[in-house]
């Protein structure tokens, strides 16, 4: 069964705990950053020379 949405609490980034959290998400995620990404198609892993120029 799908829970009805409710919004989430804002996060207080002056906490040292919550702000270190996400600086090191934040580096994880730049770390994905101009990589190639095969497709996935019905479980199967596809790698074409064709490629989609995304900048999300």
């Amino acid at each position: 069964m799908v829970q009805p949405y409710k919004h989430e609490p804002f996060t207080n980034f002056k906490l040292e705990e919550n702000h270190q959290a996400y600086l090191t998400g934040l580096k994880t995620v730049e770390s994905y950053l101009g990589k190639d990404y095969d497709l996935v198609i019905d479980g199967e892993r596809i790698s074409t020379e064709d490629k989609i120029v995304s900048y999300n």
